[in-house]
């Protein structure tokens, strides 16, 4: 093998990651780039490692003349194992600030219902309350939890309008479905020991009645593990009643009356085991 073959080997696995390759004498030599690579804002996942892969294979080899007493250069080629690909793999992982070695979060929900209007009730009133009010605490009581979102679901009868937070702490709220809201928690990551608080408007004026309640599921999840799941749900509900706002009008008849000694008797009624006399009124009511 020629000096040039031996550096072509020697310097192979330098060279895989060049931009540059050139010739001086029987030196093989290149310049290494610094590639930067740039995530995106959509970037959620940060516990699955980024994966890069580089395969690499033989250029055009050029072969130098040799004398007629000199055996042919060989031909240089790539070692590789049947069925694998000649390639080098590298796995970077997300570097992130967790105390336990599982990084867990341990997200807790808190919620209630309240209605629009002065007066609180136990109940919603068909036709009669247009708005309600879903508030929500979330508390995160472990590591810092990645991707944290709540999610809502809720009747085909119930609109949703709004959202309201207390601080501006980077929530976001959208539809998924009709009956299915996401609300994304502090993107990209909810701190530990942090608590949020939330308000969900809902439109009640199309509620029809058909069921007894109203209901609300609430669910809190995040991409970190976490060991206890009880405290990241809520099933809030309300029961439904029909109000009537009904109004009576009657007349009463004759419009007035005398009472005295001056009356005559058939005027009265005596009604049985009761010593006093009666004068009948007419009432009639609407």
């Amino acid at each position: 093998m020629s000096c040039t073959n031996i550096g072509f080997f020697l310097s192979l696995l330098s060279v895989l990651m060049c931009s540059g390759v050139f010739h001086t004498s029987d030196v093989l030599m290149c310049s290494k780039p610094r590639l930067t690579l740039f995530l995106t804002k959509e970037v959620k996942d940060v516990f699955t490692a980024i994966t890069f892969e580089v395969a690499y294979s033989l250029g055009k080899h050029v072969m130098m003349p040799h004398q007629e007493r000199e055996l042919p250069a060989l031909t240089p080629v790539l070692r590789w194992r049947k069925g694998n690909k000649i390639a080098v793999k590298n796995e970077t992982w997300f570097e992130k600030n967790c105390l336990s070695d599982d990084c867990a979060a341990d997200l807790r929900l808190h919620g209630k219902l309240l209605l629009s209007g002065l007066h609180i009730r136990p109940h919603l009133a068909l036709g009669g309350v247009r708005n309600v009010s879903l508030n929500v605490t979330i508390s995160n009581t472990g590591d810092d939890a990645y991707d944290t979102n709540i999610y809502f679901n809720f009747s085909r009868e119930v609109f949703y309008i709004n959202f309201w937070q207390k601080e501006e702490k980077g929530i976001s709220c959208g539809l998924i479905d009709l009956e299915f809201l996401k609300c994304s928690v502090g993107f990209p990551f909810m701190r530990a020991q942090s608590k949020y608080h939330l308000a969900i408007i809902f439109d009640t004026s199309q509620v029809s009645g058909q069921n007894d309640t109203l209901q609300f599921l609430v669910q809190a999840k995040s991409a970190n593990p976490e060991h206890k799941l009880s405290d990241n749900s809520l099933d809030l509900s309300i029961p439904l009643i029909h109000e009537t706002d009904t109004t009576i009008t009657g007349v009463v008849t004759p419009g007035s009356f005398v009472y005295g000694n001056s009356i005559d008797a058939s005027r009265f009624v005596q009604l049985e085991d009761m010593k006093c006399n009666f004068q009948p009124l007419n009432l009639t009511f609407q």
